[in-house]
């Protein structure tokens, strides 16, 4: 859909805010993704923890057809503080209700802290930045709409961007997202065994 229409994005949380309007208060005014996110809304937010043990016992769930085969194998991946930023502040100045776009590279381009974030970027080419190149943006939402499975309210601000794509006729736009490469990958065996010592050992995630 962003391939045909580049607002298709926009008018989809700009649509929900607009039904959901009476009962925004004021944490939803000031954190729509993450309030359209809790809600089953997609948006560009990841879910993302500093936690190990909650890392751990996600790896560990059972999958969506709550299908358990012993063969079956979870992950943990885990990133380098080095290649993040915290933006929270930038993003809630920038990310706000019925806003005309919810996309940092539209929307920060003449603002210097974006630019100090890109500063091995070549900003001549700024239009088409490299998300390559662009460190992974670290959203945190304040204490509210979290349970016991979401102790940090953090979040990954995955980047995108459309771009003319006259390689492909059929559409009208090519859609370039960041991608996250993970610095450790841990696989994770015997599931419901680690599991159930998280429940009963830790007390967590009752």
């Amino acid at each position: 859909m962003l391939r045909n229409n580049p607002d298709y994005y926009v008018d989809a949380v700009n649509d929900y805010v607009r039904d959901m309007a009476d009962q925004a208060g004021e944490w939803e005014r000031e954190h729509v993704l993450a309030w359209c996110h809790h809600e089953g809304l997609p948006t560009n937010l990841l879910e993302l923890t500093a936690s190990p043990l909650r890392a751990l016992y996600f790896a560990c769930l059972s999958r969506t057809d709550h299908s358990e085969e012993p063969s079956q194998a979870g992950y943990v991946y885990g990133f380098a503080r080095e290649s993040t930023a915290h933006v929270t502040e930038l993003i809630l100045e920038n990310v706000e209700m019925e806003a005309s776009r919810y996309n940092l590279i539209e929307d920060m381009v003449d603002d210097p802290r974006w630019i100090n974030l890109l500063s091995d970027h070549d900003t001549k080419g700024f239009h088409k930045p490299d998300l390559a190149q662009i460190p992974y943006l670290i959203y945190q939402a304040p204490y509210k709409y979290r349970g016991s499975d979401e102790p940090n309210g953090l979040y990954f601000y995955q980047l995108f961007q459309t771009v003319s794509s006259s390689c492909s006729p059929e559409f009208s736009f090519e859609i370039m997202q960041q991608q996250y490469t993970p610095a450790l990958i841990v696989k994770v065996l015997n599931q419901t065994e680690i599991r159930e010592q998280l429940h009963h050992r830790l007390g967590l995630y009752k």
